[in-house]
């Protein structure tokens, strides 16, 4: 197996097997082979294409518990296999792209203990950060719907979000950060903040990502979660319901879900329609 890096090395993206992770990558979001990035603009379009393709999708680690993570097994899964996976995986391979294509990038860690979160899952989470023009990003594809869908500048003032919602990254104190959700009260007048992800830009080692995604499959995650963007919105789908939620919109759809054949269509249906493979008994969970 070839691990993601050597253990004591910082970046994780000087991998030594030779992948070709730019045409894998391209391939599986039907885009140009040739696609180039010259701008935020491309990466955030880019983002969103990844987002529409590959769901986040933590079924694999509920069934199967915590995998060592390595190159080989995160391109054949999401690449090759043509699966989603959970944040670590995404974020890790959306950062070798980018690596690919010349973008400084590196990656971040949630603050362990920390209060503010949405969940607390999200003290595990893992991301990225680019430098841009002497600036630095966040650029994050793993956290389904409540995704930016473009690069954050740290920090940055509120921006708009693919789905009309606004985010944004404040400093705390030190390099602490602390993205999160603007949320608009009925009136428009008054808004409060929820808080998404708190993280610092302290070096990620190998032992670190280990460790944390270790915590993550064991912090309480018992339930199946799959979400993925389609051009008007996104796809929730849980062991007992399928969620639709359309973009600009109050609107959405709900659809119970009684049986395992009526979930694994619906997996088939919106998330997996080139991959007849996947199937879950969702009994196991």
């Amino acid at each position: 197996m070839d691990y993601i890096n050597n253990k004591n090395e910082i970046n994780f993206f000087k991998y030594s097997k030779d992948y070709n992770i730019k045409e894998l990558f391209l391939k599986r979001l039907k885009l140009d082979v040739n696609t180039k990035i010259q701008s935020l603009d491309d990466i955030s379009k880019i983002q969103i294409a990844f987002c529409r393709k590959i769901p986040f999708d933590n079924t694999d680690i509920l069934l199967n518990g915590f995998k060592l993570i390595t190159i080989e097994n995160i391109i054949k899964r999401v690449l090759i296999d043509k699966f989603g996976s959970y944040c670590t995986h995404l974020n890790i391979l959306f950062g070798l792209f980018l690596y690919e294509m010349g973008i400084e990038v590196k990656l971040i860690k949630g603050i362990e203990g920390t209060t503010l979160f949405k969940g607390q899952w999200f003290q595990f989470h893992i991301g990225n950060i680019i430098t841009w023009n002497q600036k630095l990003y966040l650029v994050d594809v793993g956290f389904g719907c409540i995704s930016p869908f473009k690069p954050i500048e740290l920090p940055n003032e509120e921006i708009n979000n693919n789905n009309n919602s606004l985010y944004r990254v404040r400093k705390l104190k030190n390099d602490e950060y602390l993205y999160e959700e603007i949320i608009a009260e009925q009136n428009q007048i008054h808004q409060s903040y929820s808080p998404i992800f708190h993280f610092n830009l302290s070096p990620v080692t190998y032992e670190i990502i280990e460790y944390y995604s270790k915590q993550y499959s064991n912090c309480g995650i018992d339930k199946i979660v799959l979400i993925k963007l389609f051009k008007k919105g996104s796809y929730h789908l849980f062991k007992d319901k399928l969620i639709i939620n359309y973009d600009n919109s109050k609107e959405f759809k709900k659809e119970e879900i009684k049986d395992n054949i009526t979930f694994n269509n619906y997996c088939k249906k919106l998330f997996y329609k080139t991959n007849k493979s996947f199937l879950i008994d969702f009994n196991l969970i």
